[in-house]
């Protein structure tokens, strides 16, 4: 498999686009070949938005040198990662977050997802629309602030397999769609 070289800094003046993104499922696709990803200093990304997108194969990413902090969108930053068993997410910055739309779907490996988000500031976030779908998980137990939410389309669909959703916490005055959001 591929292995990604040290990203470089990330700054006002050098806004990039990570060379794997992409979007396809052509297996000669770079994103559906890298492994490994390690973040340079001083990368501090507005938008996560199809980082990850379908890297199958992703299994590490050292996230040392990575600062979320000015992020406002995960949408589908780790959407299709079906291998990934995760990485230290408990620090990310995410006071300004506020789209996770699609940003854990699929991840099946993933086994202390809901521990880590659980320490997200997510009170910004208003799209929620499929962020927890498609998971494995057996069970799911989420405390995040969800006063925000406008948008729950799909967050739990296609949970296979998952017998418990407890999300006591969910406030749900806002939302103005909530179709198949614990659909299969």
């Amino acid at each position: 498999g591929y292995v990604m070289r040290e990203m470089e800094a990330l700054t006002e003046e050098n806004d990039w686009t990570p060379e794997w993104k992409s979007e396809s499922y052509d297996e000669s696709a770079l994103n559906m070949r890298i492994k490994k990803v390690k973040f340079g200093t001083a990368t501090k990304p507005k938008t996560m938005k199809d980082w990850f997108y379908a890297c199958r194969n992703l299994i590490e990413i050292n996230t040392t040198g990575l600062d979320t902090s000015e992020c406002e969108s995960f949408y589908c930053t780790f959407y299709h990662c079906f291998e990934f068993p995760g990485c230290d997410i408990r620090g990310w910055g995410t006071d300004k977050l506020t789209n996770m739309g699609s940003t854990f779907s699929s991840c099946r490996k993933w086994l202390d997802l809901c521990e880590q988000v659980n320490t997200w500031d997510t009170s910004n976030v208003w799209q929620f629309s499929g962020a927890f779908g498609n998971l494995t998980l057996e069970e799911i137990h989420l405390t995040i602030d969800t006063s925000s939410a406008t948008w729950m389309s799909a967050t739990f669909a296609y949970a296979v397999g998952t017998k418990v959703i407890d999300i006591p916490n969910f406030d749900t005055r806002l939302v103005e769609e909530f179709p198949h959001m614990f659909g299969s």
